[in-house]
């Protein structure tokens, strides 16, 4: 999905909107129920197209840009998946979130067919949210005809989640500033005394959504979730555990009384930890009493993991602490997590992002609506003052400083992933399928535009969950070398996978990614192996009594049983 509270800048950029709406693709063909698909015989393969820029070596420096040089945009091609082409790994813990999809935005992209997008990239999760103000927009009207679109997708075999923001008349949305999650007033606005109370009226809703669930969704919904990311900017409040805890308590009650076979995700913390992610969440107190006091209204614990990738251990381990200290644990999953972010960026000890922020947010006043439309314009008319490991979130980078995020953006997409799963996370949502790509931190995770153009990372997102399949464990192998990061994949009904790739800590991501590899020998008890990087490329190595010898780098790998 952070390694200091963020709260003032990023909520400069948190809410963008697409004005464009994309064409519908085809509808999804839906697998029959309770049928897996069945993996090919010989394992599974890499697909999809390389993405450009992936014959770049790990070795090759950052290109410097001139200023005058005019910002180009990512590659991108229109050409939409064919149905019932793709291997559906229906058991893969992985998943993509649809993207932006927020109130008042009127040009928001459109959600029919995008499962097809989903299913094209062999994968059965997604998620999608929705706010209580635009489904129930007055007491008792109710307009479902955005979530049916979503749910009417949906079949037996596919593993999708669905949030729900408490927003609107009967919350205290206004006076908190959150659209995002807000405590319950005691009465609908505008009335003094009333003969029905907002709780009453909160659990009616949500009894609604779970029965519309019921009806449409074809069994396709597998998780329920709401307010996602509370005590953090435009959320639930963070001075207000109790109220969080007493909703999280309504919630969980009505959908299981509908759907008692729904997972509900509870906690929902946006992954902000102090010490760069090596401390404590920013809001530990808020964190703390939702651990203790709402144990029994969740199933599964979320925690978003962006920022430092590999400050994952260190925040799924306090979840997971706490939990034990309470006297219990529950599984953990990722609703959201993504990179490669920004904020990871840095010279030595100067990080970037925070110092360029800082700049623009000088320059560009108070005006939220117009801040960050004013950082990019900025940054596009002063491109030799953006450093250029940051232009590419600024979206004023040449073609081949493009093509050299989309790399790094391929070995993220692998290697948090990996990581998440090899601490125990059990499912995945990656940020995301679409976005206008404009948001300066989340804006360049994205796997397609808006109107369903296909930028690189889609293929490199389809290649990793093509040779992962039905991954059932992810256990890191200690290999006396920490610097090391290699992973033993078990998967349903195929040989293991083994996945490495060195990481040096003084790094960040593009001088890793320029870092000469080494030679390094691995265990891999394989008769015959296969390997190529995450970008598709074949990779030499040798393999002999069990060991596997070859130049590793940052790029990730991937080794598995010759065909």
């Amino acid at each position: 999905m952070r390694r200091w509270l963020l709260v003032l800048p990023v909520l400069l950029w948190a809410l963008t909107a697409c004005n464009t709406p994309q064409p519908a693709p085809p509808r999804p063909q839906q697998p029959p129920a309770r049928q897996q698909a069945a993996p090919p015989a010989n394992g599974s393969q890499p697909q999809g197209n390389q993405p450009p820029g992936g014959q770049a070596q790990p070795g090759q420096n950052r290109p410097q840009s001139p200023a005058n040089t005019p910002p180009p945009q990512p590659t991108a091609t229109a050409a939409s998946p064919s149905p019932n082409t793709a291997q559906v790994w229906w058991h893969s813990p992985l998943g993509v979130a649809f993207g932006p999809f927020q109130e008042g935005n009127a040009g928001r992209p459109k959600m029919e067919g995008f499962l097809t997008y989903i299913h094209d990239l062999g994968i059965p999760r997604t998620k999608l949210s929705f706010y209580w103000s635009k489904l129930e927009p007055e007491p008792g009207q109710y307009d479902f005809h955005e979530l049916d679109a979503y749910l009417d997708q949906l079949g037996p075999n596919d593993q999708a989640l669905l949030n729900l923001f408490t927003n609107g008349w009967c919350t205290a949305a206004d006076e908190v500033q959150s659209q995002k999650g807000a405590p319950l007033r005691e009465c609908p606005k505008g009335e003094t005394a009333c003969t029905k109370t907002c709780e009453e009226y909160y659990r009616e809703f949500v009894t609604k959504v779970a029965e519309e669930v019921r009806d449409h969704a074809h069994g396709g919904i597998k998780y329920m979730q709401r307010d996602t990311e509370p005590a953090s900017g435009l959320h639930f409040p963070a001075d207000q555990p109790e109220a969080f805890v007493q909703l999280q308590h309504i919630y969980y009650q009505a959908v299981k009384a509908v759907l008692p076979d729904v997972q509900v995700i509870g906690v929902n913390c946006n992954g902000d930890f102090t010490k760069r992610g090596m401390g404590e969440p920013a809001s530990a107190d808020f964190f703390e009493y939702v651990l203790q006091h709402g144990r029994d209204d969740f199933d599964l614990l979320d925690v978003r993991l962006y920022n430092d990738l590999y400050a994952i251990p260190n925040r799924v381990g306090w979840f997971r602490e706490h939990m034990q200290m309470y006297g219990y644990e529950k599984p953990i999953v990722s609703t959201e997590y993504g990179g490669v972010d920004p904020r990871t960026m840095h010279n030595g000890p100067d990080y970037l992002f925070m110092a360029q922020i800082k700049v623009t947010s000088a320059l560009c006043g108070d005006d939220q609506a117009n801040r960050l439309r004013c950082a990019r314009q900025w940054a596009a008319d002063h491109v030799d003052q953006v450093d250029p490991k940051l232009r590419p979130f600024f979206g004023v980078t040449t073609p081949e400083e493009q093509a050299q995020y989309e790399q790094l953006h391929c070995y993220d997409i692998v290697q948090r992933s990996t990581i998440a799963l090899g601490e125990g996370v059990q499912a995945l949502w990656m940020w995301n399928l679409q976005s206008p790509g404009v948001d300066l931190i989340f804006g360049q995770m994205r796997l397609r535009t808006p109107q369903m153009e296909e930028l690189p990372g889609y293929a490199c997102y389809k290649r990793f969950a093509g040779h992962m399949g039905n991954a059932t464990r992810v256990e890191r192998i200690a290999t006396g070398d920490d610097s090391i990061y290699f992973y033993r994949i078990e998967r349903e009904g195929q040989q293991p996978l083994f996945i490495a790739w060195r990481h040096n800590a003084d790094l960040d991501p593009y001088d890793d990614a320029a870092a000469p590899p080494v030679t390094v020998a691995l265990p891999v008890p394989l008769p015959a192996v296969s390997v190529t990087d995450a970008l598709g490329n074949a990779v030499q190595a040798s393999l002999a009594n069990g060991q596997l010898t070859l130049a590793l780098g940052n790029a990730p790998v991937f080794i598995e049983p010759a065909p």
